[in-house]
């Protein structure tokens, strides 16, 4: 079988001695080292045995090398105690410079190196240099200054036929494959289709290993999917056998995966996916890439995605008319079974007939969903025709006379919110445009080396920046977007930097319509409320019942009207107190979830990929340092709407209920508890590094940059999108390169 096959090379490949923390290794001696089983010839290992002879002397060198002890190696060196040119056992021929290297040693990697060792130097066991052991534990610093100082050649294969790209794979690392396909595959110096002595190829490893982040990295640099191993298994085949979604989406979305290849022994992507038992993963990758199960391409009736949207937009506009019409005209136990009916046949529909013309551009891990297409901005949008309709044509020749004051207001805020709807749709919300310029990239990759910042938390691997403070990776755009705050499906767009100011007009201007629409309503309703004979049970006998009898689709649209106001009050409320704490939506999420790993005391996991050796990270003593770690700005994986537990959690968490409760809870103070066993306390818990105060927040977050205008244009102009500058801390910050804040009063600030 194929997966008695791959797990037996699997374990002949890759075990090593990951399994052995950095103390096991430090007082181990160099035979105890198990970096890889290979000798696929015999079954053996090819650990050496133990030496009969142990030098005492190499013994405590190696030792410090392993603990980084650059004291005692620096005597035991200077002293010609060791040479430095065999400072390895005569059997293993493991060096100094070896250890340090697996052991993520920088320091002590730049001595040896600046003493003469020997960077390509070949270990005994699988004929590995100190580059193979770096790489093979994703140290991207060692494996940077070993190929920059020490000379190494990234073309050297070990006995396994593995050379830096297909180690750097099998890392898991996505830092390092970075690196090695921008400072090494990119210039030329290995193909990124080299295969191993099996015709494995990176992506063939990274496919079977699960790894999409790999996948995708390897796809844009131009990884065939077509190159085979020597069992006809291509990359598509191996993604099925492990059968990972993600993988598999994005190879078969790339468009030169091919589904239907069989390998040696005749079979295709779907009969290993059944052997596998991974056939549900690979129908939905199917799906997800535009085609059916049977791997047919889903037929589009639209030629042009952009119609596609139209039709999605402009459907619940045609659908809310014949509900509510429904219910005014027919009896309610009918009008509720043609309206279930109604939905449910647009909603197959435009599953069939328009999702598969939008499949194309989804750019999310997730397969595209109505929710993510623009029917939730059509529901808004179409609700708001309606409200404008029956204004205009019922409500105005009579409350014009009753409120003339009132129904200009009305036309003017109505005028606003269509105004301001279409330009939050289009607007920027302030993206980041990708990098292109290689030699900018490795630039920009070598500064956060330095550092000590090469990770996933301050360099976006799907855009290739260097990631400013506060922006976050939208999938929506595919960009990063400047002071990130969430996806609002309602307008269909990311609010972000640029249109946040303008989406805050736009929440208080539907509420402020919403109040006055039912305000004309009920003035309107009065003009029947003369009949005596009138009487509705629960609405009473006044205008809700006069509305309800004698204008029930107005009286049907003013209700579902107060049911928006529901969701935009909450949105409201939320907003305006993150403004005035001087968070954003994004980050309060972050943090909270930070707090409750905390909380249940999780196993830290290095989520942001980053070995930075120890002499490099900060060691979080200053003021600065500790409100930078209380920022979240971490890579996440949120793509728009969740879909929450259940179809009753996607809705609560579309109209913001969850968010709202936990945002007022833990801002305005609640009873929590950090771990087990620990006495309650009072109050938030969080700590928000972007907090200045109310009042200065408030005025970062409503005027613009520009002090010699006018207040009346600093308070409704929004930031440039030429120049991204706002305030922050009431000083001008340019954020499409924040990488420090603004100290607070007795702070010297930070950098992230």
């Amino acid at each position: 079988m194929v997966e008695g096959q791959v797990v037996e090379e699997r374990e002949e490949l890759l075990n090593d001695v990951s399994d052995q923390g950095s103390v096991s290794r430090e007082q181990s001696a160099a035979s105890s080292l198990q970096l890889l089983i290979s000798d696929h010839e015999d079954g053996k290992t090819d650990a050496p045995e133990e030496p009969e002879i142990v030098d005492p002397v190499l013994s405590k060198y190696h030792t410090a090398c392993q603990a980084g002890d650059l004291a005692t190696v620096k005597q035991m060196i200077e002293s010609h105690v060791v040479d430095i040119g065999s400072d390895f056992m005569s059997e293993e021929k493991v060096t100094g410079l070896h250890w340090a290297a697996i052991n993520n040693r920088l320091k002590l990697v730049e001595y040896l190196i600046s003493q003469g060792a020997d960077s390509n130097a070949r270990a005994s066991h699988l004929g590995a240099t100190p580059l193979h052991w770096a790489a093979r534990y994703g140290y991207v610093y060692v494996v940077d200054y070993l190929l920059n100082h020490g000379d190494a050649d990234p073309a050297l294969c070990d006995e396994q036929g593995f050379n830096l790209l297909h180690l750097a794979v099998n890392s898991s690392n996505i830092m390092l494959v970075c690196y090695v396909l921008f400072f090494v595959v990119q210039p030329g110096r290995l193909d990124i289709d080299c295969a191993d002595p099996h015709g494995r190829t990176s992506l063939l490893w990274a496919a079977y290993q699960g790894d999409a982040l790999t996948v995708t990295m390897l796809l844009k640099f131009g990884a065939s999917t077509k190159i085979t191993d020597d069992n006809g298994f291509t990359p598509l085949h191996w993604g099925v056998v492990k059968g990972q979604p993600q993988v598999m989406k994005y190879l078969i979305k790339d468009g030169s995966a091919d589904f239907f290849s069989k390998t040696n022994d005749g079979k295709d992507c779907f009969i290993v996916a059944k052997e596998m038992k991974t056939t549900y993963a690979f129908k939905e990758s199917l799906q997800y890439a535009g085609f059916s199960p049977d791997g047919t391409a889903l037929r589009k009736y639209f030629k042009h995605d952009q119609h596609a949207k139209v039709a999605t937009f402009m459907t619940p506009f045609v659908v809310i008319g014949l509900v509510f019409g429904m219910f005014s005209h027919i009896h309610f136990i009918f009008a509720l079974l043609c309206s279930s009916v109604l939905i449910l046949a647009t909603n197959k529909c435009l599953n069939m007939f328009v999702l598969p013309s939008l499949i194309s551009q989804n750019s999310s891990i997730h397969n595209m969903t109505l929710l993510k297409s623009p029917l939730m901005a059509g529901v808004f949008y179409g609700s708001l025709l309606w409200v404008s309709i029956v204004f205009l044509l019922v409500l105005f020749p009579t409350v014009i006379f009753e409120e003339p004051m009132l129904s200009i207001l009305f036309v003017a805020v109505l005028g606003c919110v269509h105004l301001l709807f279409f330009q939050l749709v289009y607007s920027d919300p302030g993206v980041l445009e990708p990098e292109t310029d290689f030699n900018e990239i490795r630039n920009k990759i070598s500064e956060l080396l330095k550092i000590g910042k090469f990770d996933t938390k301050n360099f976006c691997i799907e855009t290739w920046q260097r990631k400013p403070l506060r922006c976050k990776f939208s999938s929506f755009h595919s960009r990063l977007v400047l002071r990130f705050d969430h996806y609002c499906p309602w307008v269909y767009n990311d609010v972000g930097l640029l249109n946040h100011k303008k989406f805050m007009y736009y929440v208080m201007s539907v509420g402020l319509g919403i109040v006055c629409f039912v305000k004309l309503s009920m003035e309107f309703f009065d003009a029947f409320d003369d009949d005596d004979d009138v009487a509705c049970g629960f609405l009473g006998d006044d205008e809700l019942c006069a509305g309800f009898t004698y204008s029930k689709f107005t009286f049907l649209i003013m209700v579902w009207a107060v049911l928006q106001l529901c969701w935009v009050s909450i949105l409201l409320v939320m907003q305006w107190i993150q403004i005035a704490k001087g968070i954003t939506n994004y980050e309060f999420d972050l943090a909270l979830q930070q707090r409750k790993r905390k909380s249940s005391q999780q196993q830290q996991i290095n989520e942001h990929f980053n070995t930075a050796p120890d002499e490099l990270v900060d060691d979080g003593s200053s003021a600065g340092t500790a409100r930078a770690e209380s920022l979240a700005n971490a890579e996440t994986t949120f793509d728009g709407v969740s879909e929450g537990n259940g179809r009753a959690g996607t809705c609560l968490k579309m109209i913001g209920v969850p968010q709202c409760v936990t945002l007022v809870g833990e801002l305005l103070g609640k009873t929590q508890s950090n771990s087990a066993g620990a006495e309650p306390r009072r109050g938030s818990s969080l700590h928000i590094a972007t907090d200045y105060g109310v009042s200065r927040n408030i005025q970062d977050f409503w005027l613009t940059s520009d002090t010699g205008a006018p207040l009346w244009q600093r308070l409704l102009y929004s930031t440039s999108s030429s120049s991204s500058r706002a305030l922050l801390n009431g000083e001008e910050v340019v954020y499409s390169t924040l990488y420090e804040l603004p100290a607070r009063q007795g702070d010297n600030g930070y950098s992230v």
